[in-house]
Order: C-alpha cells, then sequence, then structure tokens
C-alpha cells in the first residue's frame, strides 16, 4: 500500500503540474493567499477519526476514494451522491449501493450510509460528450429542440454539487451535532489535463467559494488524488492498483456516459477509453465487461423481435381457442 500512496513532494507536484495547459498558476496563488490569509494554511489532513464529506459518482475514482479515506486515514466518511439528471444515473447508483454494503462489511468503524440529493436537475440536461470540449451557444440551443432537454450536470459538478455538500454537513451540525468542514472529491491526478473543472486551478477556486459568500473560512474542498499540501498525486491507475490490492470487484463500477447494459469500452465515450488504459498501466486484469453502443442496440432489437414474434403466437393461439 505504501507504494500505491507514495508521497511526493510538493515542488515535485507543482512542477508536475506547470506542464498542464489547463492550470493557471497565477490565479492559483491568488486563491492560496488568500485562504492562508484568513485561516493560515491551505489545506490541513483531517485527523483520524473526523468526519468528512465525500462527493459520489459511482464511478472508480470517487468509490475507491471513499475505501482509501476509511482505511489509509481512518476518516468517517459522509458520501453524497447528486442526481444529476443523467441517463446513466440508475448505473451509478447500482454501483453505489453495492459498495455502499461492501464498505459497510469492511471498514463498519468508519462506514456511513451514503445520502442522495435530488436538486430537480432531471429536466435540463446537455449530454457530457458535447461539454467535454467548448459548450457553445449552438451546443445549449441544440439540447431545447421540440421541448426535449437532456442536461448532465456533471460539465459543473465541481461548481454546485460542493455546495450541496456544505448544506449537508450544516445539517448533520443540526441534527447530530456533529462538525464537518472538509468535502473531498474523486479527481484524479490525470484529470486536469483534459477537463478544465477538474484542475488544481478549479479545486482552489471552489475552496474559495465555499468560504466567500459565508464569510467562514474553516471550509476545505479537494481531491484526496490531487493535493500538493499533502504530497498526494494519485492517477486513476493508482486507484485501480490499490483497488485490486483490497480486493475490491471494480467491475461494479460504473464510468460509461451512456446507459446501456453494459460499458461502451472507448469507442464511444472518453471515460470507457480512460478507465480501460488505466487498468493497463496498472498491469491490472480488467474484469469489466465491454460491449460497443451498436452491438448493444443490435442485440435488443434481436431481443425485441423475439418478443414480438412470441406476443403473436400467443396472440393467435387465444383467438384459435375462443
Amino acid at each position: 500500500h505504501n507504494q500505491i500512496m507514495k508521497k511526493l513532494k510538493k515542488e515535485e507536484i507543482i512542477s508536475l503540474l506547470k506542464k498542464r495547459k489547463l492550470e493557471d498558476f497565477k490565479k492559483i496563488s491568488i486563491f492560496e493567499k488568500m485562504l492562508i490569509a484568513e485561516r493560515g494554511y491551505v489545506f490541513k489532513m483531517p485527523k483520524r477519526g473526523s468526519n468528512v464529506i465525500l462527493l459520489l459518482s459511482g464511478g472508480l475514482d470517487s468509490i475507491v476514494t471513499w475505501g482509501i479515506l476509511m482505511k489509509e486515514y481512518g476518516l468517517n466518511v459522509y458520501p453524497i451522491t447528486l442526481n444529476r439528471g443523467e441517463k446513466r444515473r440508475k448505473k451509478e447508483l447500482a454501483s453505489i449501493k453495492f459498495f455502499n454494503l461492501l464498505y459497510k462489511k469492511l471498514y463498519p468503524a468508519h462506514h456511513r450510509d451514503f445520502f442522495s440529493i435530488d436538486p430537480g436537475l432531471s429536466n435540463i440536461a446537455i449530454k457530457i460528450e458535447d461539454g467535454i470540449g467548448v459548450l457553445t451557444a449552438e451546443t445549449i440551443l441544440n439540447s431545447f429542440k421540440n421541448g426535449e432537454v437532456d442536461f448532465n450536470a456533471s460539465l459543473g459538478v465541481f461548481t454546485i454539487f460542493p455546495f450541496f455538500a456544505r448544506t449537508y454537513a450544516m445539517y448533520l451540525n443540526s441534527t447530530k451535532g456533529l462538525n464537518i468542514d472538509t468535502i473531498f472529491c474523486g479527481v484524479v491526478a490525470n484529470d486536469g489535463e483534459h477537463i478544465s473543472f477538474q484542475s488544481l486551478t478549479s479545486l482552489r477556486s471552489i475552496a474559495c467559494n465555499l468560504c466567500v459568500p459565508i464569510k467562514d473560512y474553516s471550509w476545505q474542498f479537494s481531491s484526496l488524488c490531487l493535493e500538493p499540501e499533502i504530497g498526494s498525486f494519485m492517477r486513476k491507475s493508482d486507484l485501480i492498483k490499490w483497488g485490486f490490492k483490497n480486493n475490491l470487484p471494480l467491475e461494479k463500477t460504473w464510468s460509461c456516459y451512456h446507459a446501456k447494459k453494459f460499458q461502451c469500452g472507448g469507442a464511444d465515450c472518453v471515460a470507457c477509453g480512460e478507465r480501460k488504459n488505466s487498468f493497463i498501466n496498472a498491469n491490472v486484469k480488467d474484469k469489466s465487461i465491454y460491449k460497443s453502443i451498436d452491438m448493444q442496440e443490435l442485440n435488443l432489437k434481436k431481443i425485441m423481435k423475439k418478443i414480438s414474434i412470441k406476443l403473436k403466437r400467443i396472440i393467435k393461439k387465444l383467438f384459435r381457442s375462443s
């Protein structure tokens, strides 16, 4: 575990991050100076036995982060999942429910049941594939054709999700007297190479935004896998290694942007491609089942055709008997 969880010097992490086009170190410096001025530090890892919130999606990254926070850091994790209105919600929720039961058995002292919030996003949506690049006005307008909208809040999940998490922490404080001021997300070190809202720049911005509006600078927001202050720089492949070492059935997690029976395997979504490559980089056998969208749709058509033929036969028999 120590080799997988190996810590880097802050300077090493900064050097790696400076090579990324999506990072803005002038802004990072401004955000960090603000936090230091107000509370004396940028980020501090909570002590063992502390209570924390984790943003949970049902994907491999957040699911494994959940386990690491409990086993390696001894933290009491209160996971929160947000219904973002995406079609794959059922698949992600199935993953969350499975690991919720598993972790309850593995880490009973630190496990807490997940809490689900539905902010009513199911009526507005933009496919995440359309928003990974530049979210143009045309993309947004096309999503409103014929009065039908398919919005995926993943596009800005780290701009709204942490505020729901903070509200949940306040609720736990008022109802159970729990003091929670740290919110974790499942962003991995290589996410910020492709998606701006999963960069360190974005994480630091949100950390400040959690504090400034309510003038309370005790709130922390960070990723366990991307935090220079604690020497953490973990890629998806590192999480896969940790999950494998701890005998986690990683095939039960859901990464695919689609909502089919099986994950598509990368031909139709970036998430599957990254997932498959990370298993290869981790040198861990990927037990996930992948099938292309075309193949799954073809199989569905065949199944529906067989059902239709059987129904016609049953109806004919009924008419004959009558």
